[in-house]
């Protein structure tokens, strides 16, 4: 029995404990102000370190990565050239230094400043398709002709026709000429240079039936001539009579030459390419801008960015900015255009521009207190209380840990006079 009432008073003593701490508690419970996370006072969740990060990531912008990629003659000519540049079509298209004379036959037609004349009309013709000029019992040349201390490069088949001959001269009907030619009887093919007095050199290899990419270089004192880089023949019999690039096939019918390009020196010491106006479709987080291109010793290519939210670049838009280490200072916006400043040293080289890949971010939005990098400036939750201002002034607001908390400030005086 007496054990019985023990048990009673201890039981009766816990139940009084409970109420007063309930009653000294309850009035906070039930009057405490909420944030806008429902939390009493403003306190931060208990969550775990995992369930804040995958609050987190829920609350993550949808980010989305995509490129820009200039690499062909298409994406360049939709661009500017100034007087100095030029695209070119060695591969499928680059941006290089306007040489003296150039053509990739693009068209359906030789190009202006270029004729053809027959060797035994009316038979031959020199058809322009495809990207490539087919001569056929005919000879193609500018019609301006051109001094000695210059580079003549071209692109051409050879088919191992008889008296097939590419380069510099002036009719082929007598000298002077510095050309890759055929013979009567073919086995391979030659170097020859004529300046009144002939010297020939056969060149090496098998170059038959496939393009291959042939140099003259012709100064005052030799004239060198290359095939895909590599030497090939040197001649000390230079013309001295002015010549012109000159293509011919003598037989019209049966094997033909085909040339895709020609360029002549020197190239412009210098020019400007501007880009066409790149559109992400939304506002975009610009990251860095990737060149391929190709720079001999003397040359150099200097990229820039600018960036605005309107179609036509205008006063709204940023200056040009260079690259840092190939990153994109220009700010974020929905669109962008780059430029291009080629130069050399040495006109009878140029640097070329063979792709330019600008990469970035959409799913850029304001900056909110989510522990994310919603603006994609590279920093998170930057603003800090200014995030997560509620208006409020009976409240101290801030950013913590990727969750707005607000606390009442019970010193500052609000609107209607009263203490908070």
């Amino acid at each position: 029995m007496l054990w019985r009432v023990k048990d009673r008073c201890r039981i009766s003593t816990v139940v009084l404990v409970l109420a007063l701490v309930a009653t000294a508690f309850l009035p906070d419970l039930l009057a405490g102000k909420q944030d806008r996370a429902g939390r009493p006072d403003g306190s931060p969740s208990p969550a775990t370190a995992q369930e804040r990060v995958s609050a987190r990531a829920a609350l993550s912008p949808e980010m989305t990565s995509a490129s820009f990629v200039d690499t062909s003659s298409a994406d360049f000519s939709a661009g500017t050239l100034d007087a100095g540049t030029y695209v070119s079509e060695t591969v499928d298209g680059e941006v290089i230094l306007v040489p003296a004379f150039g053509t990739e036959f693009s068209d359906s037609s030789l190009p202006s400043g270029m004729s053809f004349s027959q060797w035994f009309p009316p038979n031959g013709t020199a058809t322009v398709a495809g990207g490539k000029l087919t001569v056929d019992g005919v000879r193609v040349g500018t019609d301006a002709l051109y001094g000695p201390g210059r580079t003549l490069e071209f692109s051409a088949n050879f088919t191992g026709a008889s008296l097939n001959s590419s380069g510099l001269g002036q009719t082929f009907a007598a000298a002077p000429w510095a050309v890759f030619r055929t013979g009567l009887f073919v086995f391979n093919l030659m170097a020859g240079t004529n300046d009144g007095a002939s010297q020939d050199s056969n060149v090496p290899g098998s170059l038959f039936n496939s393009f291959h990419r042939y140099r003259i270089d012709w100064n005052a004192g030799s004239v060198a001539y290359y095939v895909d880089g590599a030497l090939a023949a040197t001649h000390t019999n230079s013309p001295t009579a002015d010549m012109r690039p000159l293509f011919s096939d003598l037989f019209a019918g049966g094997k033909n030459q085909v040339v895709d390009w020609v360029r002549l020196t020197p190239y412009a010491p210098a020019g400007l390419f501007v880009s066409r106006v790149l559109d992400a479709g939304s506002t975009a987080h610009w990251l860095d801008l990737l060149a391929t291109a190709q720079m001999p010793d003397g040359t150099s290519i200097v990229f820039e960015t600018r960036s605005g939210d309107t179609a036509t670049p205008d006063a709204t838009w940023s200056d040009w900015q260079a690259l840092g280490g190939g990153v994109i200072a220009s700010p974020d916006s929905r669109f962008i255009q780059y430029r291009a400043t080629l130069t050399t040293s040495d006109t009878s080289i140029t640097p070329e521009v063979e792709s330019v890949t600008i990469n970035y971010q959409t799913g850029c939005s304001e900056e909110l207190c989510n522990g994310m990098d919603d603006d994609c400036d590279g920093q998170v939750d930057e603003g800090g209380a200014s995030l997560c201002d509620d208006g409020n002034a009976c409240t101290a607001d801030a950013c913590v840990e990727g969750q707005c908390v607000s606390r009442p400030t019970p010193d500052v005086q609000c609107s209607d006079g009263d203490a908070c």
